[in-house]
């Protein structure tokens, strides 16, 4: 199932989905019972039916098939309405005043009991509509969500592998971001050239175990760790490819 490859013990099974075709919708959800553990699934590509998409909905159906009592819920950047942050601040003393379709995300965010990413990297970071999602987390800075109990945050990474310069600055987004929310990035799995553009897997991800899902200090120096040690050599730039 992958290469993994740990910081730390890894507390729950990766789910990697079944070597099939399939496409998902901006917003999707199953209808569990009432308090069930409640797992949400992100898109980051502006894409709608492209490789992110796909696995996706393969995570999806694997949800539901693995955990036919819990809730799990797909919202897509491709399909969302969300405009960047503006920076006004008005959410330190209540709701963005920004009127479109995060105001749904965050409250999907707040819901959820655990988070799946699913993003490909552009220029070694995310794209610009899921960077709007993450800066418009701001108002959970503003709730102290990052000191109360946090909830694990897994982070599928695709991408066709011609970027010299790796995926370093989308980690940390997406770790930095979901952090204010209460969220602990607890691992990784690299998809990079490993989905081709059908949406068809065609190799095992890498999967790196980052934490137990505890945020403390400690963990936070471990995605830092991580991110200085595991990956140093792991993507590393071309000098030539760096001459274009």
């Amino acid at each position: 199932m992958g290469n993994q490859k740990s910081k730390g013990q890894k507390t729950k099974q990766a789910m990697p989905p079944k070597r099939k075709n399939a496409q998902a919708s901006n917003m999707k959800a199953s209808v569990p019972e009432e308090e069930a553990y409640n797992r949400l699934i992100i898109v980051g590509s502006s894409r709608v039916n492209g490789r992110s998409a796909s696995l996706a909905q393969q995570l999806f159906d694997t949800c539901l098939e693995e955990y036919p009592d819990d809730a799990v819920t797909i919202a897509s950047v491709a399909s969302l309405d969300i405009d960047p942050c503006i920076g006004c601040s008005a959410c330190e003393n209540g709701d963005c005043v920004i009127d479109d379709d995060m105001a749904s995300v965050l409250d999907l965010i707040a819901a959820a009991d655990e988070i799946i990413v699913v993003s490909p990297v552009y220029f070694a970071g995310p794209p610009a509509q899921f960077k709007a999602l993450l800066d418009r987390l701001q108002p959970f800075f503003f709730t102290d969500a990052r000191h109360q109990e946090t909830r694990p945050l897994t982070l599928h990474i695709i991408g066709e592998g011609h970027d010299p310069f790796g995926y370093d600055p989308l980690v940390t987004c997406v770790s930095s971001a979901f952090y204010c929310a209460g969220f602990v990035l607890d691992q990784i799995l690299d998809w990079v050239g490993k989905i081709d553009a059908s949406g068809e897997i065609i190799d095992d991800p890498d999967i790196f175990v980052l934490s137990e899902g505890d945020a403390d200090e400690d963990e936070q120096d471990g995605l830092e760790e991580f991110i200085d040690e595991d990956f140093d050599g792991l993507h590393d730039v071309d000098e030539e490819l760096k001459e274009f």
